[in-house]
C-alpha cells in the first residue's frame, strides 16, 4: 500500500478494490484499445487519403510516403531507449520497488540525451541531401525539406512523448488511454485534410502529424499521472545505465533488421522508379498491412503465458501451443489472403482509382508476405521466451540485408513486382532461419511442422488458389455493390475456413483465444 498523503491509500497501479482487474481482463481491455486504434486509423485513412492525394498530387503523396519511411531509420540514431524502457518495466511490473522503476525511466532520459546530438546530425544530413535521397524536382524540393524537418522534429520529441504510453502498457494499463487511441487519429486526420485544403501541402501534413504526436503524449501523460502511482523519473546508477545500454544495443539490431525487411521497399521503389510509383506501391499494400497488424495483435495476447511455459521448460505444452498457433495462422491468412486476392483491385480502384493499383502479381506477393510476416512474429515470441534475442536479431538482419540487395536488383529489372518478389523471398529466408533457431534453442523439443499443420497448409493453399477464380466476379462498379460482394465473400470464406480448413481442436482454440481477448478466458493460449 502507498500513502498519498491525502488520507487515501492506493493499491499498486492505482486500481481501487472495486476496479481491480485480473491480468487476463487487462490483456483483453488492452487488446480492445489497440483494436479500436487500428480500426479508427483505418477509417481515417480511408476517408482522408483520397482528399490528401487529390490535394497534393500523386508525386507529392509518394514523397510523403517516403518521408514517413525514411524517418523510421532516423529514429535508430536515438538508440530506441523508450522501447527498452517498456521491456524492462514489463518484466518488473509486479515488483514493489517504485524507485527502481523511476530509475529505469531516468536511464531512458539519459540515453535519449546522450544520442540526441547524433539524431540531430542524421536529420540534418538527410535534409541537406534531399535531392540525392528522394526523387524530388525543383518545385517540390523546398516543401520536401520543410516537411522532412518538421516531421523529424516530431520524431525526436516523440521518443520522450512516447514514455507515458510505454509506461502504461508495461504496467498492463494500456486500456486506460482508450480516449487517446480514438481521439488522436481523428484529430490528426482532420488537421491533415484541413492543411491540404488550405494549400499548405507537405509541410502542412508534417505540422498536423506533429500536433497529433504532442496531443497523444499529453493525454497519456495525464492518464499515467492518475493511474501509475510511482510515475516519474529518478537518477539511475552507472551500472544500471550500462545494463540499459546493452539491452538497447541488441534491440537496436532487431529494430534495424525489421526496418530492412518491412520499411525499405517504398524507399527503393521511390528512388529507382519515382515518387508516383512509391505512392502506387504503398497504397496497394494498405489492406495487407492492416491484416498483418490485426493478426499480430491476436497472437500477441498470448505472449506472457508463452514466455512462462518456455521459462519453465514445459516443452510438451509449448509444442502444442506452437502447433495451434501455426494452424490458427494458416486459417487467418487463408481468410484475409483470399479476400485480398479477390477484392483488393476492386477496392483500390473505387477508393483511389485503377492507376493506384500495382497489379495482380504484386498483390499476390503481398499476400504471401503478409502470411510470412505473421509467422515470423509468432516464431519470434518463442525466441524471446527462450532468451535468444541475439540469435534472432542476427538472423533477421541477414534476411533484411538480402531483401535490400535483391530488391534493388529486381526493381531495376522488373519494376514494382521485382521489389515485391524480393520482399517475399527475404521474408521466406527469415522465416526459415527463425524456425531453425527455435528448433536449435529448444533442443528440438518444439516440433515446427506436424502432419496436422501440413494438412491445414494444403487446404489453405487450395482455398487461396481458388480465390483467383472469383477475382473477376469481385470487380464492382460502385461501393454498395463492392460492400455486398465483400460481405458475401467474407461469410463464405469464413465458413470454409471454419469447417473445412480448421479441425475440431482448432475451432476450440479459436474460441478460447477470443475469450482471452475479451477478458473472459484464462490460461496461456
Amino acid at each position: 500500500m502507498i500513502d498519498t498523503g491525502k488520507g487515501a491509500k492506493l493499491l499498486p497501479n492505482d486500481d481501487t478494490p472495486r476496479d481491480r482487474k485480473t491480468l487476463t481482463q487487462r490483456a483483453g481491455l488492452s487488446f480492445a484499445a489497440k483494436a479500436s486504434r487500428m480500426l479508427v486509423r483505418a477509417v481515417v485513412a480511408l476517408v482522408t487519403t483520397p482528399l490528401i492525394l487529390s490535394g497534393v498530387g500523386l508525386d507529392a503523396y509518394g514523397l510523403w510516403s517516403m518521408i514517413q519511411k525514411v524517418s523510421a531509420y532516423v529514429t535508430l540514431a536515438d538508440f530506441r531507449a523508450a522501447g527498452a524502457t517498456k521491456l524492462l518495466l514489463s518484466v518488473r511490473q509486479h515488483e514493489d520497488d517504485p524507485e527502481a522503476k523511476r530509475r529505469i525511466v531516468g536511464a531512458s532520459f539519459v540515453i535519449w540525451l546522450a544520442f540526441l546530438p547524433l539524431l540531430v546530425l542524421v536529420g540534418y544530413l538527410i535534409i541537406a541531401n534531399v535531392r540525392s535521397l528522394f526523387p524530388v524536382d525543383t518545385v517540390l524540393q523546398g516543401p520536401t525539406r520543410w516537411a522532412l524537418g518538421i516531421f523529424l522534429c516530431g520524431i525526436m520529441l516523440n521518443r520522450i512523448l512516447a514514455l507515458p504510453n510505454n509506461i502504461l502498457y508495461a504496467m498492463n494499463l494500456g486500456y486506460k488511454a482508450f480516449v487517446a487511441e480514438v481521439t488522436v487519429p481523428l484529430v490528426t486526420g482532420g488537421l491533415m485534410v484541413w492543411a491540404v485544403l488550405a494549400g499548405y501541402g507537405l509541410p502542412g501534413l508534417a505540422v498536423a502529424t506533429l500536433i497529433g504526436l504532442v496531443l497523444d503524449g499529453a493525454i497519456r501523460h495525464v492518464i499515467a499521472v492518475r493511474c501509475v502511482d510511482w510515475y516519474g523519473a529518478a537518477r539511475p546508477t552507472k551500472p544500471e545505465i550500462g545494463a540499459f545500454t546493452r539491452i538497447c544495443g541488441w534491440m537496436q539490431v532487431n529494430n534495424l533488421s525489421s526496418l530492412l525487411l518491412w520499411g525499405a521497399d517504398v524507399l527503393i521503389v521511390g528512388k529507382l522508379m519515382g515518387a508516383a510509383s512509391a505512392a502506387i506501391f504503398f497504397q496497394t499494400g494498405f489492406v495487407h498491412r492492416l491484416a498483418a497488424e490485426g493478426a499480430g495483435m491476436i497472437f500477441q495476447s498470448g505472449k506472457p503465458g508463452l514466455a512462462g511455459l518456455l521459462g519453465d521448460r514445459q516443452w510438451e505444452r509449448a509444442g502444442a501451443l506452437r502447433e495451434e498457433m501455426h494452424v490458427l495462422t494458416l486459417g487467418i491468412v487463408t481468410l484475409t489472403g483470399a479476400m485480398m486476392l479477390a477484392f483488393n483491385e476492386s477496392f483500390i480502384t473505387l477508393w483511389l482509382g485503377n492507376e493506384l493499383y500495382a497489379g495482380t502479381a504484386t498483390n499476390t506477393c503481398f499476400v504471401g508476405a503478409s502470411m510470412l510476416t505473421i509467422l515470423i512474429r509468432n516464431e519470434s515470441m518463442f525466441l524471446d521466451g527462450l532468451l535468444a534475442v541475439r540469435a534472432k536479431s542476427v538472423a533477421m538482419l541477414a534476411a533484411g540485408i538480402l531483401t535490400i540487395g535483391l530488391g534493388i536488383a529486381l526493381t531495376l529489372r522488373l519494376g514494382m513486382v521485382g521489389m515485391a518478389l524480393a520482399g517475399l523471398f527475404g521474408l521466406l529466408v527469415g522465416t526459415v532461419l527463425i524456425f531453425i533457431l527455435v528448433d536449435r534453442e529448444s533442443s528440438s523439443s518444439l516440433p515446427a511442422v506436424t502432419g496436422r499443420v501440413l494438412r491445414v497448409g494444403l487446404l489453405s493453399l487450395g482455398v487461396l488458389v481458388a480465390s483467383f477464380w472469383f477475382k473477376d466476379l469481385a470487380m464492382s462498379a460502385s461501393w454498395p455493390t463492392l460492400i455486398i460482394k465483400g460481405i458475401a465473400g467474407f461469410v463464405v470464406l469464413s465458413l470454409t475456413v471454419w469447417f473445412v480448413v480448421f479441425d475440431r481442436a482448432a475451432r476450440a482454440a479459436a474460441r478460447l483465444r477470443v475469450d482471452i481477448m475479451l477478458g473472459r478466458g484464462g490460461g496461456v493460449s
